[in-house]
């Protein structure tokens, strides 16, 4: 779909899946079960055993250490997935993999990101099982935001009716790992919507931060570009 905005395009052109089809995402979610799974399993772990653990130290039990330790120990696992989160939830390594094999990103430069559209390009099934209806580059440039996926081009050109948010990832990435940046345009009275999220790094604080930095980045540029 192409809106014109004062002689400055809005563009979304959408093609056929190459790299990032049903096939892919179903090898993603199944590299995404075992690490999901084992999170989940030392979750409960750490649920039962923080009542145990109670239960003997109020019982008076002596030779409790083996068990803290133990508890401890369990509990640096837990934490070392959900800081590696990223890469082995969100297995960011594979959407790497996928987007080198993107033939209109070997000449461009920026963030490796998925990318939303509101309304959703995919919806029913695959809508359900990925969250992203592509993956990409995102290159955010003095006058416009672009995105070249593997099946979308998106081109945002900064204006006054362009406006950003910085929001939670969702429940895909429970909450908590990652944000995602909302680019807001409106186009013949209509709003529209692009939800972009990093897919490139592996540790929780990395992904957080590289979010903040591309939303400021965004800001910077839009706030500059309303000076002219």
């Amino acid at each position: 779909m192409v809106f014109n905005n004062q002689n400055r395009e809005s563009r979304i052109n959408i093609t056929k899946p190459s790299n990032f089809g049903m096939k892919q995402i179903i090898l993603g979610n199944l590299f995404a079960a075992a690490p999901s799974l084992a999170l989940g399993i030392l979750f409960d772990i750490l649920v039962i055993g923080g009542f145990l653990l109670a239960a003997m130290i109020m019982a008076g039990r002596n030779n409790v250490s083996w068990f803290v330790f133990a508890y401890l120990f369990i509990l640096l696992m837990f934490l070392l997935m959900i800081y590696y989160s990223p890469g082995l939830l969100m297995v960011n390594y594979y959407i790497k993999l996928l987007v080198s094999k993107t033939k209109n990103n070997y000449q461009t430069t920026g963030y490796i990101c998925q990318m939303a559209t509101l309304p959703r390009i995919h919806s029913g099934f695959r809508g359900f099982l990925e969250d992203a209806d592509d993956i990409g580059v995102l290159s955010i440039q003095t006058d416009r935001i672009e995105f070249k996926g593997d099946h979308s081009d998106i081109v945002i050109p900064l204006s006054d009716k362009v406006s950003i948010k910085l929001r939670n990832i969702g429940w895909r990435g429970l909450w908590f790992i990652g944000r995602k940046v909302r680019v807001q345009f409106q186009e013949s009275e209509k709003t529209f919507a692009v939800d972009i999220a990093e897919r490139q790094c592996w540790t929780l604080f990395k992904s957080r931060g590289l979010a903040k930095e591309m939303y400021e980045t965004i800001e910077r540029q839009l706030a500059e570009f309303k000076k002219k």
